[in-house]
This record gives C-alpha cells, structure tokens and sequence, in this order.
C-alpha cells in the first residue's frame, strides 16, 4: 500500500466508528455489527513497511489485545497488515530497588517521586525560556500521573531526601477519554550538578531534536535506561493511534506514538526504563520512552511519544 492509502484507512476506520453503526457502509458496518465497541478501544492502528517488500510499500499496523477484532480489521485493509496480538501494554515505571547514585546527573539516571517511592529514568536535561534546568522525564514517573502537587520532591532513588534533585514543576495530564500525545513532566533542579546534554547511548552529546516518520521505518534507534541500560533497536510502527496504555490505576489512551522493538531475543526496554531518551544513530533525539508490551511470540514492543511533541508541551528546550 502507498503511505497515503494506510493513513486514509486508519482515518476512514476512526471517522466511521466515531459516527456510528447505522451510518456505516458495507463492509465496515458489518465488522462494527460484529464487534463490541470495547473491542474496538482495544485496537491501535499505525504504520509499518511490508515485510520483505521495498521501502515505499507500507501497511497497516494492528495492535490488539482481541485476535478476532483484530483479524476483522486486517480483512478490511484485504491482509495489508502487520498483526500483533499485545495483550497489555503497561507504563515502564517500577517499584524502586537499589541503583547507584549518579553525580553529576546525566541522561539515563534513576529517578523518582520521593511520595511513590517508585522510579523510571531522567531522559535528558532540558531549559525553559530563561534558560533554567530541568530533568525531563514522564508523568508516571514524576508526577505519579497528575496525582502529585506541584512543589513534590524528585530524589535518585525515589525515596532517600539526602539525594533530591529537585521539586515536581509542571506536568502533562492525560486522564479523560480523549487520545493522548504524550506524558511527560519536568522537575526544577535543584543545585547538583547536571551534564546537559551527554548520553551512554551513542557515548557523546546529543545534537538535536528531530521528528520521526515513515522514512524512519526500520531504523535503528538507542536508549540508556536505569534497568535495562544502553540497548538498541529497530523503529517497527510510527503514527500508532488509539494505544491503550495500563498506568495502573486507569488506562488512557495515545496516538501519533513510536514503536520501537529489540528484536525476538532482545527487550530494549523494562519496567524502570520509563523516561528514557530514544536517539537515532546520527545522534538526534526522537522520543521518550513511556510503555511496552510483549505480544502472544514474546517479542517486547517499546512506545514512546514524540519527542518534538513534549518539549512543545511543555514549552522546554534541549539544554
């Protein structure tokens, strides 16, 4: 399929369902007459590269965590889909354990809200428009999801006060039914020292910011995360759509995500690793790090949002 028939698809299926049954044409209003709107929820759509195929063939990527809703919708798109059968994707945050204390901090640390005593990952450190630091991170993981006021304190270990870093500033909530682009919150630094702009991951500074597309389709990207550390792995869906997401006590949905998978043998990513900086191999900054899931063959799949999307959110710079 062209780029354009996938994207034209995905729209089609989401403008249809959202106008309901009794408006519907044949088939779609056959697969909506057969499927439970539930099960729908439980289908995200985006792009993918046809296996084996050249760069410009492209189909649709279906994640689901219903085979038989899923199997509908690949009947629809005539089998030009890539299927994976997820039964849940989960927030990469994880009940905290011993890592050691980093000085100065640098992208890749562990970090936590002190109140959670849970912890994820310090994706990088970024500036506001006066040029103050910041650790950018996700909302889960920092903000406990919008639960945590304002002013909470951020340690290293997500517990000790002898190693804060610095205070909760501002937050992206994403409760409410609407889809998502992205969570992520930022803590004001407190004075320790900071390395800007260098990551393990590509063993140098990072040099930009830069948006993922279809053109990415296959590329090899790099995180260092506090648990599964420096890895790697290959970008296998972009524009991922209405993608549950369990963060424990409700499960808000996101769309316009990455996908990114270490292969069969390989995770690129664990719980703890939430918060990760995701970079191409020239060293530009992609994403954020924020949820996987493994599907039905084992295979983890790792999503992230777009990074140019959470510092336009959050009205930040790289440092």
């Amino acid at each position: 399929m062209k780029l354009d028939s996938v994207r034209s698809f995905k729209q089609e299926l989401a403008d249809r369902y959202a106008a309901g049954v009794t408006e519907l044409d044949p088939p779609m209003a056959r697969f909506f007459e057969a499927t439970d709107p539930q099960h729908y929820d439980s289908i995200s759509l985006g792009v993918a590269l046809k296996a084996g195929a050249a760069l410009s063939d492209f189909v649709v990527s279906i994640r689901s965590s219903d085979p038989a809703a899923a199997d509908r919708i690949a009947a629809l798109a005539h089998g030009e889909a890539d299927v994976r059968i997820i039964p849940s994707i989960d927030a990469r945050s994880t009940p905290q354990w011993l890592q050691a204390r980093r000085d100065p901090l640098e992208c890749g640390v562990q970090v936590g809200l002190q109140a959670k005593n849970s912890v994820g990952t310090l994706g990088c450190i970024v500036r506001d428009n006066m040029g103050r630091p910041y650790a950018l991170s996700n909302s889960h993981v920092f903000a406990d999801g919008g639960k945590a006021p304002i002013g909470s304190f951020v340690t290293q270990s997500g517990k000790s006060s002898a190693e804060i870093i610095g205070v909760l500033d501002r937050f992206i909530p994403y409760s409410g039914s609407t889809p998502h682009l992205v969570d992520c919150a930022v803590v004001r630094i407190a004075k320790v020292r900071i390395l800007p702009r260098h990551t393990l991951a590509i063993g140098g500074d990072i040099r930009g910011v830069r948006v993922v597309t279809p053109d990415d389709l296959g590329a090899h990207v790099f995180k260092v995360g506090r648990t599964t550390g420096i890895s790697t792995g290959k970008i296998t869906s972009v524009e991922m759509d209405n993608l549950p997401v369990n963060m424990g006590d409700s499960v808000p949905r996101f769309s316009d995500q990455i996908e990114i998978s270490g292969g069969p043998a390989a995770d690129f990513s664990a719980p703890g690793d939430s918060g990760s900086l995701i970079l191409d191999a020239a060293g530009w900054a992609v994403g954020l790090l924020f949820a996987g899931g493994r599907d039905g063959k084992g295979e983890d799949f790792t999503y992230a949002n777009q990074l140019s999307f959470v510092l336009q959110r959050l009205g930040m710079v790289l440092a």
